[in-house]
């Protein structure tokens, strides 16, 4: 307990000066407030890149040039090697030259599947001519055919008659003149004149069956050549299609010769030099993707269960700055590392700035136990007495004792459930100074 005594005097007189006396304790105290209080634990992890893309070279090649080191800052698109193109240029000129070529056989064959339909137009134009002139060809042979067959039942009939007429001119009843004109009748000169009239209309007929018959096989001719130009055609379409996929194939090869970088990020490695063979048996840089990193970090088996995935997570990078950055978990390991029995917990932190550099340490801070809107004060003004928990509060300059219930403490603030109300001045320095009904004196903290 600290004393002050005050002297006071007057005028020149050397008596004894009336003296004031007053006894106090200096303290400092804190209202009481609501808050959130919260658990907190730190923890140290090391940064790192959130995806390691590999670079394979999608073709085998002579390197010709490495644009990047190790260490350098990449963008997406951007060249890490270029292999030898000599080769591959000529590829693309041999496959472009054969894909023309397959083009000029496609436009010939075109051009013979239309001769071919002309053709076929022409034939098809014969048969037809062939065909309408066989009709009046054939009405003819019809109409001799007719005529020789009428003419071939009188003379028949003639005949016939002949050997009556013959008999009757012996017998005297008709005349001479009667019997050579039924000679005449029955003469078979007639009937040879039908017949080779008959014969020449057949002849005729014949010819012109014929004529039909060859026009049908002129068109069916002209029919396959048709069939056979187009089949030309699908064939140097085809052709030319293999030629196409010959000379994509050479383009994207030669395109394929500069490599460059499908993500934004930090070249990790480069596994090549200038001269060496490149192939797709082994990476020719490795890049970290920053526009996320993830800090690592193992925790205990009795903070795991109080995390989840999606929590948010502050970080403390003393190197960046000191200034809070926010993170989120991203993964917790159910199981336990078998050496330390600790699990893994992996937090994601945007960084498309790209401060944060991989390797370097963080602190995660991670804050449990969350209980908002409570009575809250220092936990150092709580202290017990006869194993109850007491603070004082400062009314009206004195010090008053005042049993407490508490609850959460994270060794800064500690929960009220009761005892004291909201605004009270409790003493949270010299609490331990005073006892219950001193004198106290508010020299700090809230008046």
């Amino acid at each position: 307990m600290l004393t002050l005594i005050m002297l006071s005097g007057c005028g020149a007189k050397e008596d004894t000066a009336t003296t004031t006396q007053e006894e106090y304790t200096p303290i400092e105290v804190a209202a009481v407030k609501k808050d959130t209080i919260y658990n907190s634990t730190m923890i140290t992890g090391k940064v790192s890149g959130k995806t390691d893309v590999a670079i394979i070279p999608k073709i085998a090649g002579k390197v010709a040039e490495v644009s990047v080191k190790v260490g350098q800052e990449v963008k997406a698109g951007q060249t890490i090697a270029i292999l030898d193109k000599v080769d591959l240029q000529n590829r693309v000129e041999q496959a472009k030259a054969s894909m023309n070529t397959a083009a000029v056989g496609i436009e010939q064959s075109k051009s013979a599947v239309a001769s071919a339909s002309v053709g076929m137009e022409q034939a098809q134009v014969a048969l037809q001519q062939a065909q309408d002139g066989i009709k009046s060809i054939q009405a003819s042979y019809n109409l001799a055919k007719a005529n020789y067959d009428a003419n071939y039942e009188k003379i028949q009939n003639a005949k016939l008659n002949l050997e009556r007429s013959k008999a009757l001119y012996e017998q005297g009843i008709i005349s001479k003149a009667e019997y050579e004109q039924a000679q005449l009748a029955a003469s078979d000169n007639t009937i040879k004149v039908l017949e080779a009239q008959l014969a020449q209309a057949e002849e005729s007929l014949n010819q012109s069956n014929n004529g039909v018959n060859q026009a049908k096989v002129a068109v069916r001719q002209a029919q396959a050549g048709y069939e056979q130009a187009n089949t030309g055609v699908k064939q140097a379409q085809s052709g030319y299609e293999q030629a196409k996929v010959a000379y994509d194939q050479a383009l994207r090869a030669l395109n394929d010769a500069v490599i460059t970088s499908p993500v934004d990020g930090v070249v990790y490695a480069v596994n090549v030099e200038k001269g060496e063979i490149a192939s797709s048996a082994q990476p020719i840089a490795t890049i970290t993707s920053v526009d996320k990193v993830y800090v690592k970090v193992d925790v205990t088996e009795k903070l795991v269960t109080k995390l989840q995935k999606g929590n948010n997570i502050n970080l403390e990078i003393s190197s960046i700055s000191d200034k809070k950055i926010p993170g989120i978990i991203t993964l917790i390991n159910p199981v336990a590392n078998l050496q330390n029995n600790l699990y893994t917990i992996e937090i994601e932190v945007d960084n498309k700035d790209h401060q944060i550099k991989p390797g370097m340490f963080a602190k995660a801070q991670f804050n449990t136990d969350n209980k908002k809107d409570v009575m809250v004060i220092n936990s150092e003004a709580v202290t017990v007495n006869n194993k109850k928990q007491i603070v004082y509060v400062e009314q009206n300059g004195k010090a008053v004792e005042k049993e407490v219930e508490t609850g959460l403490d994270n060794g800064e603030y500690v929960e009220i459930k009761k005892g004291i109300t909201l605004n009270e001045k409790v003493i949270v320095k010299g609490q331990d100074l005073v006892e219950n009904g001193d004198k106290v004196k508010v020299v700090g903290g809230a008046k």
